[in-house]
């Protein structure tokens, strides 16, 4: 059985390192800096998860998971929200998405290994 495809999008090279190392025993991952080049990633290929950064240059993660669900391929993919955002409205507005679970930074690895299992669970 093969691995499910995770696409972690952060601006920060170190973030996205962290979390591929946190999820490479388990999962196929692949990381970005740029949420352009995860939305054309996302456009060729399939995946099981999408995990992203809010504040990002570009396209913010909200942005990029409304972007995705125009993808027939990842119409329905879970979304993991990363945010260290502290704006009240705005985190309302987020949590108010259906599919995009918010997860605030900082994140500790042995709580977000299981919101990934849980999120990828949800899509099977």
């Amino acid at each position: 059985m093969e691995k499910p495809r995770v696409l972690v999008v952060d601006d920060e090279l170190d973030q996205v390192e962290i979390i591929r190392d946190w999820l490479a025993d388990e999962y196929l991952v692949e990381i970005f800096t740029s949420s352009l080049a995860a939305l054309a990633a996302l456009e060729a290929r399939t995946y099981d998860l999408l995990i992203t950064d809010f504040s990002m240059p570009e396209l913010n993660g909200a942005q990029l998971a409304a972007q995705v669900s125009k993808f027939e391929k990842n119409r329905d993919i879970p979304v993991i929200l990363l945010t260290g955002l502290q704006d009240d409205l705005a985190l309302m507005v987020i949590r108010s998405i259906p599919k995009i679970r918010l997860v605030e930074k900082p994140v500790r690895r042995v709580d977000f290994l299981p919101i990934v299992s849980e999120s990828i669970k949800v899509l099977h």
